[in-house]
């Protein structure tokens, strides 16, 4: 079904070359800006989840790619759960994830 569905995508992709960045640029507001919202919910007292919510949320728009900011938030939040001594907690492939992000960040 992925597949299917992959190849009908390819036929569409020049489709969708055709809109002009310009206009995609309303709808990234408005996502950007229901993101934002989100924020209000983040428990700032807790700095093992307020310190990656804040990298994700600063480097989102320095970096111009949510990629990015979140890979940055993998990195920070495996970080602060080694540091604080909660190594245990951290599931396999939130490491592997992690690891990969900072190798992808060094290598570029």
């Amino acid at each position: 079904m992925v597949a299917v569905l992959f190849a009908l995508c390819a036929f569409a992709a020049p489709i969708a070359g055709i809109v002009p960045a310009a206009a995609t640029a309303p709808a990234l507001i408005a996502v950007g800006f229901l993101m934002c919202r989100q924020l209000t919910r983040v428990d700032f007292a807790a700095v093992e989840t307020a310190l990656p919510a804040f990298v994700i949320a600063a480097a989102i728009p320095f970096t111009y790619s949510i990629s990015h900011g979140i890979g940055y938030g993998f990195i920070t939040y495996a970080a602060v759960q080694l540091l604080s001594g909660r190594a245990r907690s951290l599931h396999p492939l939130l490491v592997a994830t992690a690891v990969a992000f900072a190798g992808f960040f060094a290598l570029e």
